[in-house]
């Protein structure tokens, strides 16, 4: 997942934002605007969307179906875009404003080792959570 789909965004996401960014001029109204800007950008509208293409891509690969796809987004979506909330503002300010560009998706791709790591664990939890799910009605129709 991440070679083939998180690395190559990053790569075309931060020299986006660094353009929007110089495009405006928001370096004038302060040095850390332009950077609090590209994280609350990559929190609010990136994110999002990068963790349901997670849980899809993983949904694809377990050759699940739209009734699993469906249940990791209502059980895991909110927990990991919280955790995001929360893990990644610190590493991003940081990195966006102290790091030129060109070393920016690179220090983001070595921390989404961790991130990819919490990713696949809510994953394993929604499919653990699936599976008891589909256990337990299993049973009760044979007790039925």
């Amino acid at each position: 997942y991440g070679a083939l789909i998180t690395g190559p965004i990053t790569a075309m996401w931060y020299p986006f934002l660094d353009r929007i960014c110089l495009r405006y001029n928001l370096v004038q109204y302060g040095s850390w605007l332009p950077a609090i800007t590209k994280v609350a950008a990559d929190e609010l509208l990136m994110d999002p969307p990068t963790l349901v293409l997670f849980y899809g891509y993983m949904n694809a690969c377990e050759s699940g179906n739209m009734t699993t796809f469906r249940h990791k987004l209502e059980s895991e979506f909110m927990t990991s875009w919280v955790t995001s909330l929360i893990y990644w503002p610190p590493v991003l300010l940081a990195t966006f404003r102290f790091l030129p560009v060109y070393a920016q998706a690179p220090l983001v791709n070595a921390c989404c080792i961790i991130w990819d790591g919490f990713l696949s664990h809510r994953n394993a939890v929604a499919r653990s959570n699936e599976s008891m799910m589909n256990h337990g009605a299993s049973q009760y129709h044979e007790q039925a």
